[in-house]
């Protein structure tokens, strides 16, 4: 959905994604829901510069608009459930149940940060682990400020 690239964008670590994963696919949903805010904020700003993002448009599928879920997770969901081996990007704790009803893998900011951390510096405390996915929205972009000072990364 779009809240974990609202984030990264915000953060100025968007380019986690290309070094963590092959191909970056953002669906229309997803992309105007960042694009068509209004705002001139990084992430509107930067989601149509960045090279390594695939926009594709999707019809989305009738088992997930069931779910009631919005335009950017129903679209997210519906990727992945037509074209299996992908893993969606998604924070909404609905909508990540609905992916786990489909069997799809999802990732999260959280999960995302705390997979990068790992790979800079290995094993992690457990409170580490537990206190990033607690986090939200605001604290995970709080943090992520303190990266650039590191060269944008972790």
């Amino acid at each position: 959905d779009a809240s974990p690239l609202i984030v990264l964008f915000r953060c100025n670590l968007e380019n986690l994604l290309p070094q963590l994963f092959r191909e970056i696919i953002v669906p229309g949903a997803v992309w105007h829901e960042i694009i068509d805010t209004g705002h001139a904020d990084r992430a509107a700003l930067g989601l149509p510069e960045a090279s390594w993002i695939k926009r594709v448009d999707n019809i989305p599928d009738p088992a997930v608009i069931a779910w009631d879920l919005g335009p950017g997770e129903t679209s997210v969901i519906s990727f992945a459930l037509k074209n299996p081996g992908y893993l969606a990007m998604i924070d909404d704790a609905v909508a990540r149940n609905c992916s786990g009803s489909f069997d799809i893998p999802t990732l999260g900011t959280a999960g995302l940060l705390l997979r990068q951390i790992q790979k800079r510096f290995g094993q992690v405390p457990s409170w580490v682990e537990e206190k990033i996915p607690q986090a939200d929205e605001a604290q995970l972009e709080q943090w992520g400020d303190i990266y650039p000072d590191t060269g944008g990364y972790f």
